[in-house]
């Protein structure tokens, strides 16, 4: 219970100061849209409510859509959602916009071929797919991603590249109407770019493919960056070293000091008693 309300306040922080941002800096009306929400057992708690809230507070209306009816709980917290709709019972051309969240659910999606046939319908439809951290790995089985500017989770980004992305490491990649976002900490900009292309406003968050040109200084800066940093992981290694040197040689000289003043006692006490001491 205690968890379930640390989460529940979670949401609520990030939700309610976007709310009272949304009234002044954006004027979404996405009233008669109609968005539907793909998830399974083990979605991430806030990839599914924080862009739930943020669209139906803009007049959305969503619906919570998986494999099959009934309640299904997120990995990471003990919040649970009522699939309203099984996928069997979906039509694409309903809707405007599907939104995939991560989490452990869509491992489980990816193999459900009722799943992977309405995201393809969904894509044949030119139909907006928004997903999120691991959320792409539907779209993956799906077969949408070849030559899609696209980014998710890092865990991930080598499957992507493998089906065709062109993987993208920002926290939001739009090309066309193919939407993608990597963590929990996206979710603002990637709830707003939902709602731009539901509205048809301009991609500013769309990328063309580097040409070659291009892409070799980036290539020799990711390399350059990567050296940096390697630099940087040594030079704390040799600090600690020191560190450690130091904290040796400071603890041998407190035990030469005990001894030092032991040896002082002893012979003060021989003093004392008349008997000088052999040097």
């Amino acid at each position: 219970m205690i968890k379930h309300l640390l989460v529940l306040m979670l949401l609520t922080g990030l939700i309610l100061p976007l709310r009272a941002a949304g009234q002044l800096q954006d004027r979404f009306d996405l009233t008669q849209r109609k968005v539907a929400i793909l998830i399974a057992e083990g979605f991430r708690d806030d990839e599914a409510r924080f862009p739930e809230q943020f669209l139906r507070d803009r007049g959305a209306e969503v619906t919570f859509i998986g494999p099959a009816g009934g309640t299904v709980k997120a990995y990471n917290s003990d919040f649970t959602i009522r699939i309203e709709k099984a996928v069997s019972e979906i039509d694409a051309a309903e809707f405007d916009a599907l939104v995939i969240p991560g989490g452990l659910s869509p491992a489980a999606l990816r193999e459900n071929p009722g799943v992977i046939r309405l995201v393809q319908d969904f894509a044949q439809g030119n139909k907006i797919i928004a997903a999120i951290c691991y959320g792409p790995q539907v779209l993956i089985s799906a077969g949408i991603l070849a030559e899609k500017m696209a980014t998710g989770n890092g865990g991930i980004r080598d499957e992507m590249i493998q089906a065709g992305a062109i993987y993208q490491d920002l926290g939001v990649v739009r090309d066309e109407n193919l939407i993608t976002s990597r963590v929990p900490g996206d979710l603002p900009e990637f709830s707003r770019e939902i709602a731009r292309a539901l509205l048809g406003l301009d991609d500013r968050l769309e990328w063309t493919a580097p040409t070659p040109a291009d892409s070799a200084p980036r290539e020799e800066a990711a390399i350059r960056a990567e050296e940096a940093a390697v630099r940087s992981a040594e030079a704390a290694v040799r600090r600690q070293e020191a560190a450690v040197r130091t904290e040796a040689a400071t603890a041998l000289r407190e035990d030469a000091r005990e001894r030092r003043d032991a040896v002082d006692a002893l012979r003060n006490d021989l003093n004392l008693r008349g008997r000088p001491p052999r040097r």
